[in-house]
């Protein structure tokens, strides 16, 4: 049995190995969602011809039937076919044909896709234009509020908050993640812990007591709410797919309808695995005095299986969404995070859940704890370096988020709670197990002198060595606070995965307050210079007003503009809105921005001889 002792040094090695490797990918961060990368027409385009299709390219597959693109014209007019064409040659290119010929105008496509590699729904609007014959640019026209709900489009419809289904898909993954992890950690547990040999007495009984009795009520729970969490998360996923239609969302033809590609296939087989995990709980539970030989083989098949779960989870995870070039290293980075946290999170769980209930505070329990702790402080030096490992090249590969951002809030929050649990273990192994260890070995001393005197024995336990062993059991039980929390925030993570911005698109966040914001901006090309403001500056209706000038100062007029409002934190893209001209150089629109959060702003102006210009700011609205 000692050489099952031997996997996890060999474990640690491969990873080790892995993250060496990784480093030439790491030179520069890449975004961990689904993202548009180009499109015909371009945003903005001013066309003298009128397109015959429209066509939109992402940096990963699509899922035919939930991927879907509209097109509607300035009197709010589907102007497409009404059909949505994932491309079967290249599954990242979605395509919708138009009426054909378009008159001049101005026209809004609204496109939404579901990624046929790890799930993620993503949304967005924008608008070009066909020109006169003689050139004119038709005259600005405020755009729609356009939505799917499944493949119907709703023009102007009641709008919705994609926050209600994104929290209902965070807490259905952090419970994904927690009994995934606590039941993999048992696993681990038991492989590593239960059957070591070389041990005080009573210590084999004791830890077959701990399986035993998780196989006889944690097992089965854990798996059946593991199967319930990943159900819940189709539900989610289909609630933002019928745009919030309950009624529709949890219909089981259009659950199922979301079980395509790759990402369909995964899932499936988790739900396979479990299934297959709860029939072996139910045998083992079923026999009446297994020997230890079949508890021995009946671990490793649970491990094995753990192991096919994680790596479903991982495949489906955000990194499952990157680059071709950087995502084998992107998502070795997310299998050690989630090994480690397996390890680490799993086993605290299983020591303070299940393990610790058998000790009753007898003096001959104190031993067997303090050899299982020795033995578990090895157990958890491994999972801390994987979900170091994995944690440091994930932030090489995807930047840290804005701390404003649910996102990178969670990253803070994660990052805390792992140095609490870190300084929380530390001070449990080198000051107080040592210090019962003393303890305890000093009164077994003095025990055996007794005897040898043959005097009267007083008291197994002295005063100071209960006193310490009750503050190590309290020091235990706290341990998993933390480490649920590290657990939750890489739930959220999961959900609220972000964009990566580059340095040129990052810009300084506004102080949150109640007053009108209002910022003077250069364009990319730094030929018009732009006032922005926007009043009142909070969740719901607000003014916006643009002003324009030359590299002279002298006030533009007769510009197309423009405002493009996206909240990258909900991975959102609202429709643009569009400005009239009011006075010298100035333009006006009303418009809604629908929650308080981090917004960013582009501001994208055509002049009258047909050049494109944009500038960008960001603001934490109110």
């Amino acid at each position: 049995m000692d050489r099952i002792a031997t996997h996890p040094r060999l474990l640690l090695g491969i990873f080790l190995l892995l993250g060496l490797l990784m480093i030439p990918g790491t030179v520069s961060a890449h975004p961990l969602t689904t993202q548009l990368l180009r499109s015909e027409p371009t945003s903005a385009a001013l066309l003298s011809a009128a397109p015959s299709q429209v066509r939109l390219w992402f940096n990963t597959a699509l899922q035919p039937g939930q991927s879907v693109v509209a097109v509607v014209d300035a009197h709010q007019k589907r102007v497409d076919r009404g059909i949505s064409l994932v491309s079967p040659s290249n599954p990242d290119e979605l395509t919708a044909r138009l009426q054909t010929p378009l008159p001049p105008g101005n026209y809004f496509v609204v496109w939404r896709v579901f990624s046929a590699t790890n799930g993620q729904i993503l949304s967005g609007t924008y608008s070009f234009s066909v020109t006169e014959p003689n050139g004119v640019v038709p005259a600005s026209t405020a755009a729609p509020h356009l939505t799917f709900q499944g493949e119907r489009l709703l023009i102007n419809g009641a709008a919705t908050s994609p926050l209600l289904p994104s929290l209902l898909a965070a807490i259905m993954v952090c419970v994904l993640l927690a009994t995934l992890f606590f039941w993999f950690g048992a696993q681990c547990w038991h492989l590593w812990l239960t059957f070591a040999s070389g041990q005080p007495d009573g210590y084999a009984d004791t830890q077959t007591k701990a399986l035993n009795r998780f196989e006889q009520h944690f097992s089965f729970p854990t798996l059946t709410l593991f199967l319930l969490a990943s159900a819940g998360t189709l539900v989610a996923q289909s609630l933002q797919i019928q745009g919030q239609n309950w009624a529709q969302a949890l219909s089981l033809t259009n659950i199922i309808a979301l079980l395509g590609g790759s990402y369909g296939l995964l899932w499936l087989a988790r739900i396979i695995i479990a299934v297959l995990a709860i029939m072996h709980s139910l045998v083992m539970t079923s026999l009446k005095s297994p020997s230890t030989r079949l508890l021995h083989i009946s671990t490793w098949i649970n491990f094995v299986l753990g192991l096919a779960l994680l790596a479903t989870v991982i495949l489906t995870g955000p990194a499952a969404a990157n680059e071709a070039n950087i995502r084998t290293y992107a998502l070795i980075a997310e299998g050690a995070t989630l090994l480690g946290a397996a390890l680490w999170i799993g086993g605290l769980l299983y020591l303070v859940g299940v393990f610790l209930p058998q000790l009753r505070g007898a003096t001959e329990q104190v031993s067997l704890l303090l050899a299982t702790l020795r033995r578990f402080a090895l157990f958890e030096l491994y999972g801390f370096l994987l979900l170091i490992l994995g944690t440091v090249f994930r932030l090489l590969l995807e930047g840290v988020g804005s701390w404003t951002s649910l996102y990178g809030l969670s990253q803070i929050i994660g990052g805390v709670s792992l140095l609490v649990l870190l300084a929380l273990t530390l001070f449990l192994t080198r000051i107080l197990i040592p210090r019962v260890t003393q303890l305890r070995q000093s009164e077994s001393k003095t025990a055996q002198e007794t005897s040898k005197r043959q005097e009267p024995e007083e008291s197994q336990f002295t005063g100071k060595l209960n006193f310490f062993y009750r503050k190590l059991l309290r020091g235990l039980h706290w341990q998993p606070l933390p480490a649920i929390v590290i657990l939750v925030c890489m739930g959220f993570m999961f959900v609220f995965a972000e964009p990566v911005q580059t340095t040129a698109q990052q810009q300084t966040s506004q102080t949150v307050s109640n007053r009108p914001f209002s910022a003077t901006l250069e364009t990319t090309d730094r030929i018009v210079t732009v006032q922005l403001a926007i009043a009142p500056n909070r969740s719901g209706p607000n003014t916006f007003t643009v002003r324009l000038t030359d590299r002279s100062g002298k006030p533009i007029t007769n510009a197309q503009v423009s405002l493009r409002t996206t909240m990258p934190d909900m991975v959102m893209v609202t429709s643009p809105i569009e400005f009239q001209h009011v006075a010298s150089g100035e333009y006006k629109a009303e418009d809604v921005l629908a929650m308080s959060g981090r917004w960013q702003f582009q501001v994208l102006i055509r002049l009258p001889d047909s050049s494109l210009h944009e500038a960008r700011v960001e603001e934490v609205v109110p």
